[in-house]
C-alpha cells in the first residue's frame, strides 16, 4: 500500500509537506495581531495572538471563533 500511494503522489506531483506556522498567519515584513472576543459582540477582549516585524509571537488569554484580524506593512511606525 505505500508503495502505491508513493507512485500515486510522485506520478501527480503531489506533495504532502506541512506549511509554516506563520505563513497562514502573517506575511513576511509583517506585524500581525489576531484580537479574540468572548462572543460576537467584540465587547469583552479575551485573548491575543501576534507576529511582530522579527517574528516574535506572543499569545496571551484564550482564541475563540470571534475575532479580529490586522496586519502592518513593517517600517511604516509599526515595531
Amino acid at each position: 500500500m505505500r508503495a502505491t500511494l508513493a507512485i500515486v503522489f510522485a506520478a501527480t506531483g503531489i506533495a504532502l509537506l506541512p506549511a509554516p506556522a506563520q505563513a497562514s498567519f502573517c506575511q513576511p515584513n509583517y506585524s500581525c495581531t489576531s484580537t479574540y472576543y468572548s462572543d460576537a459582540s467584540h465587547t469583552e477582549v479575551v485573548g491575543r495572538y501576534s507576529v511582530d516585524c522579527r517574528g516574535t509571537v506572543s499569545e496571551t488569554g484564550t482564541r475563540t471563533p470571534y475575532s479580529t484580524y490586522n496586519a502592518y506593512l513593517c517600517g511604516h511606525g509599526v515595531g
